[in-house]
């Protein structure tokens, strides 16, 4: 169960089963600096991609940041609280790339694209956000056949 923007449940289903990869790119596991300034409905604290705040710290961007944000968005914290107790997949893959400027890699100091539990993570430096997908079939076709 988890909630709506309006505070009411939403039934998501049974979780997923017999899923051996799961490979997660350019995802936002800790929400998106992008949301610290603007009030997007996606970007609301229950439901969006909201990355809360650090403190005094007001450069949510800055890669060097130590804070572990814990008050981000609801959401996220409820998906990623649930891969202590039961996981995703077998193997998940993350991907992203320090080039993506619609989901900047680092919220916080912290890889936001970094699933909670992956054993394989894999980084490009080079790539757009819209290209990351369509440029790394190979790599995905490896973690799938692994």
């Amino acid at each position: 169960m988890m909630k709506e923007h309006d505070g009411s449940d939403c039934e998501i289903g049974e979780p997923l089963q017999a899923v051996y990869t799961f490979i997660g790119i350019a995802g936002i596991n800790y929400g998106n600096c992008l949301c610290d300034s603007v009030q997007w409905f996606n970007c609301n604290n229950v439901t969006g991609m909201w990355p809360g705040t650090c403190d005094n710290n007001s450069d949510c961007f800055h890669p060097k940041n130590d804070c572990s944000v814990e008050d981000y968005s609801q959401f996220l914290r409820e998906l990623n609280a649930r891969q202590e107790t039961y996981r995703l997949a077998e193997n998940i893959v993350s991907m992203y790339s320090e080039s993506d400027t619609s989901v900047p890699y680092k919220v916080w100091g912290r890889l936001t694209s970094v699933i909670p539990g992956s054993e394989v993570v894999k980084v490009y430096t080079n790539m757009s956000h819209e290209t990351l997908r369509s440029a790394t079939i190979a790599d995905q076709l490896e973690q799938i056949a692994a």
